[in-house]
């Protein structure tokens, strides 16, 4: 797998992933320990065993709002993922053409 495409959170937008880091409701947005705690596990589980499968060079996050999400993943990316892939891309939706934009992401 070269890529894998990977929705923000399930059911808020119909998006062209493969899975979501958070496949339900999010109950509290601001409960940021919890948040980031989740995207290191799903991060851990996720794409460490993808990658102990088939190599992954990219991971495009398609983000779609509920800003405390994005950012506790983007915290636990830098936590843990940056070694698991060689780029994550984060998908922006343009309303106008009605397709993603692409932002990487790099620190």
């Amino acid at each position: 797998m070269d890529s894998l495409h990977v929705g923000l959170i399930k059911g808020r937008h119909p998006l062209p992933v493969d899975g979501y880091v958070w496949s339900s409701m999010v109950e509290d947005p601001l409960d940021f320990d919890t948040l980031e705690s989740e995207a290191e596990n799903w991060i851990a589980d996720v794409v460490k065993y993808d990658l102990d499968n088939q190599i992954i060079n990219n991971i495009y996050l398609y983000v779609t709002g509920l800003t405390p999400c994005t950012i506790s993943f983007l915290k636990a990316w830098e936590q843990k993922g940056y070694t698991l892939a060689d780029n994550l891309v984060l998908m922006h939706h343009d309303r106008e053409t009605d397709n993603y934009v692409e932002q990487q992401w790099k620190f």
